[in-house]
């Protein structure tokens, strides 16, 4: 009788522990737009676009307010590089799991990513020279 009294406090113990740690394994990670993201690719109308010096240092931050940053670099006359003040901000909202609205002051446009890539594109105002507008595709890459 002992055998068998020890042998269920034993698989009782066993099953609690593996019970217990079936929870712990069951978290899933989140996907989130939160962070920064440093431009990695730029194109206008399908044809990639050397942005200068400086285009390597733009990026946008994602904060957990539902806000963002996109800085932007210009080239001084000495070749420095010089954030463009004041940087873009807006406000930013889930559409989807990969895909998010931003509004700034004058434009809403969308994004899609995945845990590294963030691409925006949209299509510029028309003008006389592009009465269709331009695409432009912006890439960026989780920091």
């Amino acid at each position: 009788m002992s055998y068998y009294r020890t042998f269920l406090i034993l698989m009782i113990s066993v099953m609690s522990i593996v019970s217990c740690n079936s929870d712990d394994d069951s978290t899933e990670t989140e996907l989130s737009i939160e962070g920064n993201w440093i431009i990695s690719e730029l194109t206008s109308n399908g044809v990639p676009i050397q942005w200068g010096e400086c285009g390597h240092l733009e990026n946008m931050t994602f904060l957990n307010d539902n806000t963002f940053v996109w800085q932007l670099y210009a080239v001084t006359s000495y070749s420095d590089c010089v954030p463009i003040t004041p940087p873009t901000t807006g406000t930013w909202e889930y559409l989807d799991i990969t895909t998010v609205e931003l509004t700034d002051d004058d434009r809403v446009f969308q994004v899609t990513f995945n845990e590294t890539t963030l691409i925006m594109n949209f299509i510029s105002e028309p003008t006389v020279e592009n009465p269709e507008g331009i695409s432009i595709l912006f890439v960026f890459l989780r920091s």
